[in-house]
């Protein structure tokens, strides 16, 4: 299992400006691949809600100089 960090936007229907803005949000998944993160997200009961797309997605392995390991709890 991998970690992916997925950045996400959605135009939210209660914004003032109409949709001009569109919000952004980061969103972790555990898959074994990135195409298995991005079936994982997309059904997302909140992914389908507010119909949100995926902007970029990427593996996380380190950071800071650390070391990811998953272990299944």
């Amino acid at each position: 299992m991998k970690l992916f960090q997925a950045h996400t936007g959605y135009n939210d229907p209660n914004d003032p400006s109409g949709g001009f803005y569109e919000i952004h949000s980061v969103m972790f998944v555990c898959a074994k691949n990135i195409k298995e993160a991005r079936i994982k997200l997309k059904n997302l009961k909140d992914f389908k809600k507010y119909k949100m797309h995926i902007d970029a997605i990427k593996e996380l392995s380190t950071v800071d100089g650390h070391k990811i390991k998953l272990e299944k709890i």
